[in-house]
Order: C-alpha cells, then structure tokens, then sequence
C-alpha cells in the first residue's frame, strides 16, 4: 500500500468516527443501527470527497501563483 490520501478521504477514519458517535448517542439514549452507521459513513466520506474538490477548485481559482513542473 503506497498510495496516500488525506484523512478525511478515509472510509476506516469515517466508520471510526461515526461508530464513536453512535455509541455516544446509545449512551445518551438514541440508539443506532449498524445499517444507519453504514450509510452515515458512505454519506460523509462522499462528502469530505466532495468538500476536498470544491477547496481545491476555490483554491486554484484564488491562487495568484503560477502552477510550474
């Protein structure tokens, strides 16, 4: 494995976060389901992917610097 991506582009981040969550929530007397958890985790790893091309986007447009080799 010698790929990198970001974190939040990170299903395994994402499921780890969202499992914290739910359990907090079991605690506080919300339960959720694992299917819930699931698609909490395809939702937010679309949507860090999506927030990460729409920074990257904003970021080239804003650059006042030249992309080189």
């Amino acid at each position: 494995m010698y790929d990198t991506k970001a974190w939040y582009r990170s299903k395994t981040v994402w499921g780890s976060i969202i499992t914290l969550f739910s359990m907090a929530a079991a605690l506080a007397g919300a339960p959720i389901e694992t299917a819930d958890q699931q698609m909490l985790t395809t939702l937010a790893t679309t949507a860090a992917g999506a927030l990460g091309g729409i920074l990257s986007l904003v970021g080239r447009v804003s650059a006042t610097d030249r992309i080189t080799r």
